[in-house]
């Protein structure tokens, strides 16, 4: 018998050894959403001619008021096979003080990933000049990149027809600072989803670029010229990227709080495929003043509870989880009537074709708390957050229920 013990560290070696192995050689850009990890060459060029992949980089900037907050994405879609139609760079641009989307579109020649390090930035993404990164966003949107008429979206048409049409120039000019912290890193937890993005056959890779900035600058778009005030304005940054994204999920979040003396940014995602993913996938992240709290599974987080329901266009949810440390978060939300939601017609995964519909909403509210050894240490209401309820979002609830061992 001692023998056989003595032997156990032996047997185990190749295994250890053959893991460290896998980690030293990984593509990072494959196993990492964190852009100290990305090389220079964006991963749509490094694909085959006939593989499909996509890189989503998303930025909210809020205020108190919807009227004052935007949303800017860059997409970029590489197709695979016969669907190439829609191939290429897109910039989309969500007016909340006009309550439309812009839609530009650009190839993928005109994609530039800078080296991020080289330049002083920690990441950084070009399409057609218009720029996107961790310092910035500057964009100068002329009328003829202007491509929404393309699709098909007849409500968003009539109310642009109504500000006077598709500005001739859609200008966005926004410098961050004061950001707040991230999740940490390294090669065990290397996006939000933490020990989660190491497993095998993944496709889907989310993370937070940065949690929470103060912004100033200026937007001017159908209604005027919007200033942006570091005191009122907050930032928010997230990238996806991958070879096939879900097509249903649930998504919150918010910057702007009742207590306006602490910097504070909420975010949760539930994400489900049918066929494609075992289970749900579920991950909350807290950034409060100098500390980031991740709740999610792949950091050893747990989720105690989740209901969520649908009465006549609101949608509620209760959430409550724990991170490895036995933190707890508390929140509840609810959810934007259809009416008062920006519905974005975006890309789908299978074809990149046209179609998918996001209900992406402004209205509603997140009352939220943080507990540390028992004591409630952070609560507040939020003044304006963001709802995301996609595909069949139901069926996403209804799986996460069955993880939670609840009908």
């Amino acid at each position: 018998m001692a023998a056989l013990v003595a032997g156990v560290p032996w047997l185990c070696a190749p295994i250890v050894l053959g893991t460290l192995a896998v980690l030293a050689f990984v593509d990072p850009a494959k196993h990492s959403t964190h852009p100290r990890f990305v090389p220079g060459r964006p991963s749509f060029q490094r694909k085959r001619r006939d593989q499909q992949c996509q890189d989503d980089w998303y930025v909210t900037i809020s205020a108190p008021s919807s009227g004052q907050s935007l949303d800017v994405a860059f997409l970029i879609r590489k197709s695979g096979g016969k669907h190439r139609n829609n191939e290429g760079a897109y910039i989309l641009v969500l007016d909340y003080a006009a309550m439309v989307i812009f839609y530009y579109r650009y190839e993928l020649s005109e994609v530039r990933i800078p080296t991020a390090q080289g330049e002083g930035l920690e990441f950084a993404i070009e399409i057609g000049g218009n720029s996107f990164t961790s310092e910035g966003l500057e964009l100068r949107l002329p009328r003829t990149r202007y491509w929404g008429r393309e699709l098909g979206d007849h409500s968003n048409d009539a109310r642009l027809d109504a500000l006077g049409g598709v500005p001739e120039l859609l200008e966005v000019s926004a410098t961050y600072a004061d950001k707040g912290p991230n999740h940490p890193y390294n090669w065990f937890q290397q996006s939000i989803m933490g020990l989660m993005t190491l497993i095998p056959f993944n496709t889907f890779f989310p993370d937070i670029l940065i949690s929470n900035a103060s912004v100033s600058g200026y937007w001017r778009g159908p209604m005027g010229r919007v200033d942006f005030h570091p005191v009122t304005h907050r930032a928010y940054m997230e990238r996806y990227h991958g070879t096939g994204f879900p097509s249903s999920w649930i998504w919150g979040g918010c910057q702007q709080w009742s207590e306006p003396s602490v910097r504070a940014s909420l975010v949760f995602g539930i994400v489900y495929e049918k066929g494609k993913m075992p289970g749900a996938g579920w991950s909350f992240g807290l950034q409060l003043d100098d500390a980031f709290y991740s709740f999610s599974p792949g950091h050893f987080g747990t989720l105690h509870d989740f209901t969520f329901t649908e009465v006549d266009g609101v949608r509620e949810i209760h959430a409550e989880a724990s991170d490895a440390r036995g933190n707890r978060l508390v929140f509840d939300c609810v959810g934007a009537r259809a009416s008062e939601s920006l519905v974005v017609y975006g890309i789908e995964d299978k074809s990149f074709e046209v179609g998918k519909i996001l209900d992406h909403g402004c209205a509603g509210s997140i009352c939220a708390s943080l507990h540390v050894d028992g004591r409630q240490v952070w609560r507040a209401e939020s003044l304006n957050p963001a709802f995301e309820f996609t595909g069949d979002y139901h069926g996403v609830y209804a799986k996460l229920r069955e993880q939670l061992g609840r009908s």
